[in-house]
């Protein structure tokens, strides 16, 4: 009677182990994929439209030319390349991992002017 009881306890030992497990790893990558704290990025806004003039893709391109951030494509981002495209912006923001990619999610933006050797750098 002992071993016919020790095989279920064991079998819903293993996968409650599993299930824990499991929900462990869920919690790590949902914590990796969202960093909750706001931030401010300053850079050129670039937009890309299809051949109807619908933004397809907005990047803010950073100061230092090293980086680049893609933007969410929500509202508030076709907000940002429409209204900003080809001009120096303060985007404050969260950035989130979609994939393999940091994504910007636009919570503000405004328009910064830039100075004269900053145009000519980018130029």
């Amino acid at each position: 009677m002992r071993t016919t009881l020790i095989l279920p306890i064991l079998v819903l030992s293993i996968f409650s182990w599993l299930i824990a497990a499991a929900n462990w790893e869920v919690g790590i990558a949902t914590a990796e994929a969202r960093i909750d704290k706001k931030e401010a990025f300053v850079g050129i806004v670039e937009a890309t439209r299809d051949e109807e003039r619908n933004i397809t893709s907005v990047k803010l391109i950073l100061d230092h030319r090293r980086a680049f951030y893609q933007v969410n494509l929500d509202e508030r981002g076709k907000a940002l390349g429409r209204e900003l495209d080809k001009k120096r912006a303060e985007v404050k923001g969260i950035l989130e991992m979609q994939g393999l990619e940091k994504v910007l999610i636009v919570l503000h933006f405004q328009e910064v002017q830039e100075s004269a050797t900053q145009r000519l750098a980018r130029e």
